[in-house]
């Protein structure tokens, strides 16, 4: 079957617009490892504390942070880029974030960002269930960070899918403008096309 020129002139035209868009939409995973703690915490987790231990239900496993218990893992990151920082959390603790020049030992005295300004409570009530927390940075020169969780309370923290993504880019204008222009002479040499055979 031939398939009509303007039609398939259409055809790529949508091809690209959707390529371009898909390039957009996806976010890198970067930095860390065991993020679903299937570990021992001080493998890729340094621990502190006694306490610090590797849960288990049904199968998924988790850190489980006691009072004042805490672990950290070192990553590097791409400077002046845009990161998200996601885990899921259940209980009461610290999450926060460090820079580091130092990979491999806690540097607390370079305090980047906090991902709870206060000893967070997740999945506790009026909100039960494991809770999906999230925190958007942009790396400095230096790139180097700790994440750092810690426990606070009677009850602890759980955390787990613990992951840092770099943002989508977004396009800018000039992108939709130059793809609206392309899509707009195709459609054009199309119609010209056309005319001319009739």
């Amino acid at each position: 079957m031939h398939m009509p020129s303007s039609f398939r002139l259409a055809s790529i035209a949508a091809g690209v617009a959707l390529t371009l868009l898909a390039g957009t939409s996806h976010a890198q995973v970067t930095g860390l490892d065991d993020t679903q703690f299937n570990l021992a915490l001080g493998v890729e987790w340094f621990t502190g504390g006694t306490a610090a231990s590797i849960g288990t239900i049904a199968g998924n496993t988790f850190a489980a942070l006691d009072n004042t218990e805490y672990i950290y893992q070192s990553f590097t990151v791409g400077a002046g880029t845009s990161y998200t920082v996601s885990f899921d959390a259940y209980g009461t603790g610290l999450a926060e974030l460090f820079n580091s020049t130092t990979m491999g030992a806690p540097d607390y005295g370079s305090y980047a960002g906090v991902l709870s300004s206060a000893p967070g409570s997740w999945g506790t009530p009026p909100t039960p269930g494991w809770q999906n927390v999230s925190f958007t940075f942009v790396a400095n020169p230096l790139a180097s960070y700790h994440l750092y969780f810690s426990g606070q309370g009677a009850q602890g923290l759980l955390v787990d899918n613990v992951a840092v993504t770099m943002a989508a880019p977004v396009p800018e204008p000039e992108s939709y403008a130059m793809m609206l222009a392309g899509l707009g002479a195709l459609g054009f040499m199309a119609r010209r096309r056309k005319q001319s055979q009739a």
